[in-house]
């Protein structure tokens, strides 16, 4: 079954546990949603919940090959394959090499309006804000700082 799982910058999980990309994990212990196993999503927008996209995190297509327990959002194995760094457009979200990235637009558009963008997994946005909410609200960052040259940055 095909995946995704959040990670931080350093690759790391929740429980501190270092995963590399072309690996497979393997675990004798019984599996249990939120307390034990290896998590995951079938759907990439559920992987944002737990591994916000404003924290620089890390994001893989992954696969798993073991046995298999599900709470509706979230997922557990006893098997898992790092497959690869999310790359391109997944779901209508733009990566590359794992981070948030899109130069020409934002890289996630929500069906709200929101929009936002990210640069190399930082908000980040040129000539313009970074964040546009559907509400009005407009944020400035560059380089994942708030920033306007102009203005207030928010």
């Amino acid at each position: 079954m095909k995946g995704y799982k959040g990670f931080d910058n350093k690759m790391q999980g929740r429980n501190d546990f270092q995963y590399e990309v072309g690996k497979t994990y393997t675990m004798d212990d019984n599996i249990e949603v939120c307390k034990s196993g290896f998590h995951f999503c079938t759907e990439l927008k559920n992987v944002f919940e737990y591994y916000k996209i404003y924290n620089k995190n890390v994001y893989c297509e992954i696969e798993e090959h073991g046995n298999i327990l599900n709470d509706g959002k979230k997922s557990c194995t006893n098997n898992i394959h790092i497959k690869k760094l999310c790359d391109g457009v997944i779901e209508g979200v733009y990566f590359k090499e794992g981070k948030l990235h899109r130069e020409d637009g934002p890289a996630i558009e929500y069906a709200n309006g929101d929009k936002l963008c990210y640069k190399e997994g930082k908000r980040h946005r040129e000539h313009g804000p970074a964040i546009e909410n559907a509400d009005g609200n407009k944020y400035w960052y560059k380089e994942g700082k708030r920033h306007r040259e102009y203005g207030a940055a928010i």
